[in-house]
């Protein structure tokens, strides 16, 4: 009977409120009234505790309490019966959720793949993290080294990392470059217990399977998108992600994640081998009495290029087929397509890469296999000496960051335009790392990135073309050991060809990359150039190199390769000169005077498509 306090003995329940006015909503409501609800039921026993004793109700008392209860009741059913239009939810600076969106696939098998495509989908260069469930069969690190073999800057945070790494990873996703292009937006791999160290209002999040109602309050109300994949329940009030996962799509995303499995796999027993056997070499040298100080002095005079072994060789295999994989086109999208209809087979496909200059191992694999990291091959691409042009390194290959005459003059440069406010040099823009500081080693700070090969190799010839044979060229965005969040040699070029209103070509590992006279940076993949048969490559890409550094490095590498496909169409007779003077014959002989091949690699190369390119850095 105690719970019918206030209402009379004739009182009646009061009808429910009619729906045809309009209703205009105060969105602060909206938000404090399911507290408001919780926070009056936890009170309510410490308020009937409190209560004096309850006097006789009247009748006055009794429809004084009606009106009262029957106003409640109608704020009640407007707050819960209103559906709050676009313009009256609440921003993510008013406390507002955010927009969710879901992708389901069949299997928990499938799970990877449906990530995988969410983050080949995305359209926003905002970084993205990735919460792994806390006990998953993949750790975070495995998932991170899988996603950067398949081509995404991907980093890992878990709880093996020491605390300063752990801030410092969580510091540089804080601070992460704005890309131009998505697919290089970083992606940070953790589980759903470190994911509120990651809040981030400017990053999205991908939870990944089945997540804990603690995950996914975190997820909505810390950053700025989330994307669930799952086999299972999904988010409440998500949306169904778009564009759908096809069939086709999930095979050949699976193929790749097995691939790029595999290789981490082998990479991380190879690594293991190899410190072990350093551990080894070491035991015997103090069994031995060696003199350790000329030991690595005799080594390398003795030294010989050892054989690989099977899981070296199978980890070779594996990088290169992931790398043409990768290549191919997705079915009906437009995403990571080759030039051309034409799939790059695995015929010929290690010449192929060698052609291209295409290099599939990354550093880390690379040091598992020859116990060493290998430095970066830098060459001017008319394979001039160093010497030739005032270097100090023998060959037309510069080894890596190394102090010398030109080095320090450079280091001499930006030590005074950094000291000077009031500097024009372009040097004053440049923002690379300082350290190490060793004044033995490298001349002091900022020593070692102005020894490094493209900015040493600037100095001696302004602007002519340059080829990274081994490595990509270092940058903000892909940044040298140790460099992370650093300007690398590409900003050094682009600010000195905005100082001097000069153009500039250069290649590296994976891309020709083209440099305007206003600073916009521009590279095209080589992999579109997989599609043409190993003859056709070793005709066209020569033809590439030559008619650059003849042009000097001023002309778009796209232009470059429009120009010989023109002129491979007059020596095969699909195209005819407007005046028309020469005869078929006399241009089908300049022709292969020029390239090499015959009409059918002429054709072939003809028939390839505009290389596709992509914005690093816009003009200035």
């Amino acid at each position: 009977m105690g719970k019918h306090r206030g209402r009379g003995p004739g009182a009646t329940r009061p009808p429910a409120p009619k729906g045809g006015a309009l209703v205009v909503v105060n969105p602060s409501m909206l938000q404090s009234s399911g507290r408001s609800m919780s926070k009056l039921r936890q009170n309510s026993k410490k308020k009937q505790q409190n209560q004096p004793k309850k006097r006789k109700v009247t009748k006055n008392d009794s429809d004084r309490s009606q009106k009262k209860r029957k106003k409640t009741q109608e704020d009640k059913a407007i707050v819960s019966n209103v559906t709050v239009s676009s313009a009256a939810k609440l921003t993510r600076e008013e406390g507002g959720r955010a927009f969710c969106t879901a992708l389901r696939v069949k299997r928990d098998a499938d799970v990877l793949a449906g990530l995988y495509w969410v983050l080949l989908s995305r359209n926003t260069p905002r970084p993205c993290v990735v919460a792994l469930p806390n006990h998953d069969q993949t750790t975070p690190a495995q998932l991170a080294a899988m996603l950067k073999h398949l081509g995404l800057q991907a980093v890992a945070l878990h709880r093996k990392m020491t605390s300063g790494q752990r801030n410092e990873t969580v510091q540089r996703l804080k601070t992460s470059v704005s890309v131009s292009s998505p697919a290089h937006a970083m992606v940070l791999v953790t589980t759903e217990q470190l994911l509120p160290s990651t809040a981030n209002t400017k990053a999205n999040v991908a939870l990944v399977g089945d997540v804990s109602s603690a995950t996914s309050d975190v997820a909505t109300a810390k950053f700025a998108h989330v994307h669930h994949v799952t086999a299972g329940q999904e988010l409440e009030r998500s949306n169904t992600f778009r564009p759908e996962l096809t069939t086709p799509c999930l095979q050949q995303f699976q193929a790749r994640l097995k691939l790029s499995r595999q290789i981490v796999e082998i990479s991380q027993r190879v690594s293991k081998t190899g410190a072990a056997q350093d551990d080894d070499k070491w035991t015997r040298k103090f069994a031995k009495g060696a003199d350790l100080d000329d030991d690595d002095d005799d080594q390398k005079k003795k030294k010989k290029k050892r054989a690989m072994t099977p899981d070296e060789q199978r980890l070779q295999a594996l990088t290169e087929k992931l790398y043409v994989v990768l290549t191919r086109k997705l079915p009906g999208t437009k995403a990571n397509a080759s030039s051309g209809d034409q799939e790059a087979d695995s015929q010929h496909r290690r010449e192929k890469l060698e052609v291209l200059g295409l290099v599939t191992v990354n550093a880390a694999v690379g040091t598992a296999m020859t116990d060493e990291r290998t430095s970066a091959q830098t060459q001017w691409m008319d394979f001039a000496e160093g010497k030739a042009h005032g270097g100090q390194w023998e060959g037309a290959v510069r080894h890596g960051a190394s102090k010398d005459a030109t080095s320090l003059e450079v280091r001499k440069k930006l030590c005074a335009a950094r000291g000077n406010v009031n500097s024009t040099s372009f040097l004053s823009k440049w923002m690379p790392n300082k350290e190490p500081v060793d004044t033995e080693k490298w001349g002091g700070a900022f020593g070692k990135v102005c020894g490094h090969n493209e900015v040493v190799m600037n100095e001696l010839r302004a602007f002519y073309p340059q080829e990274v044979v081994n490595s990509k060229v270092c940058s903000k965005l892909f940044p040298a050991p140790g460099n992370q969040g650093f300007d690398g040699c590409l900003e050094h070029l682009r600010y000195a060809c905005i100082a001097q209103a000069s153009s500039m070509t250069l290649w590296d590992a994976e891309h020709f990359v083209f440099i305007s006279s206003r600073g916009r940076v521009t590279w095209c993949t080589k992999n579109q150039l997989l599609s043409l048969s190993l003859a056709s490559l070793q005709c066209l890409v020569p033809a590439l190199r030559s008619w650059t550094a003849v042009c000097t490095g001023h002309m778009p590498p796209r232009a470059v390769l429009r120009a010989i496909q023109l002129c491979c169409q007059l020596g095969s007779g699909d195209r005819r000169p407007s005046d028309d003077k020469l005869p078929p014959k006399t241009l089908k002989r300049i022709v292969s005077f020029l390239f090499g091949g015959s009409v059918r690699l002429w054709r072939q190369i003809a028939k390839v498509s505009m290389l596709e390119e992509e914005t690093v850095y816009d003009s200035q």
